[in-house]
């Protein structure tokens, strides 16, 4: 945190976690939870809106405040003092998230958090390719320094700074070349590339509202581990799908060749169509093991 001259760094604190106290955003809690560490009372926020991709506006008591990336400032038409733009670079080359703070005067300061990795995100990466998943990519509107931090430790690769319109770019890129693209997010970032994507994935325990409306599949909790269990879930369903379709038609074409054959009799019609019917049942239901041999 740095704090422009003349300004207290607490009072740059107390703004930017009043601000973020209504965003669902996980650096807008780690910003609040370092101002309540510091026993820094939060100013009420009457009002909170999202530029999308740039940051974020709210009222405090009336006055307008905004935290965001450095553009948000210069759509704003405010200076930046040289030792903060001097702050930020430092930071960012530190591998931090820099955001500015500013009211309708001046800006106020800049706030920093980095970044870190879930405990499972490795091990979600290691079972996703072994599922045979090669391509595997972090889309992120972070710095560059900061993804490619986050991307150097779990060995994939990443395209940064980008806008919610990028994303949905390269999404869209990648279904035109036949892929099929399936997109994690949980913010309102991700909801357009969310919904273009072959497959839409966010997570229960740490989206927002519109990623989870947006996505196709919500994962329940906030375990990472769940999506290659889902995948390994799907590709074995498919499979017991195709198993009984053969099985089921199957059946029915040799009740039919051994009713015109040998004139089967109804009664043992009826216990062949039924008895393939619950063997049907029973493999599907192998289903239920699989859940439970990979919870």
């Amino acid at each position: 945190m740095r704090a422009a001259a003349g300004i207290d760094p607490d009072t740059v604190l107390r703004l930017a976690a009043s601000a973020e106290s209504r965003s669902e955003h996980p650096l807008a809690r780690a910003i609040t939870d370092a101002a309540l560490s510091r026993g820094l009372p939060l100013l009420p926020c009457s009002g909170l809106e999202a530029i999308v991709g740039n940051g974020i506006h709210a009222r405090l008591e009336g006055a307008d405040v905004w935290v965001g990336k450095r553009g948000l400032i210069g759509r704003l038409g405010l200076a930046v003092p040289a030792d903060l733009d001097a702050s930020a670079e430092e930071l960012a080359m530190a591998g931090k998230t820099v955001m500015y703070v500013a009211d309708r005067s001046r800006v106020q300061g800049i706030v920093a958090a980095a970044d870190s990795l879930r405990p499972t995100a490795r091990e979600t990466i290691e079972r996703l390719r072994q599922l045979g998943i090669g391509t595997i990519t972090m889309l992120t509107g972070d710095n560059e320094a900061v993804a490619r931090t986050i991307a150097g430790q779990l060995g994939i690769s990443h395209d940064a700074e980008l806008l919610p319109e990028d994303k949905l770019r390269i999404v869209q890129r990648m279904r035109g070349e036949g892929e099929a693209v399936a997109m994690v997010g949980d913010g309102i970032n991700d909801a357009p590339s969310l919904a273009t994507a072959t497959l839409g994935v966010s997570l229960a325990g740490a989206s927002t509202d519109v990623a989870l409306e947006t996505a196709d599949l919500v994962l329940m909790g906030s375990d990472l581990r769940r999506l290659p269990e889902a995948i390994d879930l799907a590709r074995r369903m498919n499979q017991i799908i195709r198993q009984n379709l053969v099985f089921a038609f199957s059946m029915m074409a040799l009740l039919l060749l051994a009713t015109f054959a040998v004139s089967l009799r109804l009664p043992f019609a009826v216990v062949g169509h039924e008895g393939s019917t619950v063997l049907v049942i029973l493999n599907a239901l192998r289903l239920l093991s699989t859940g439970r041999s990979s919870s």
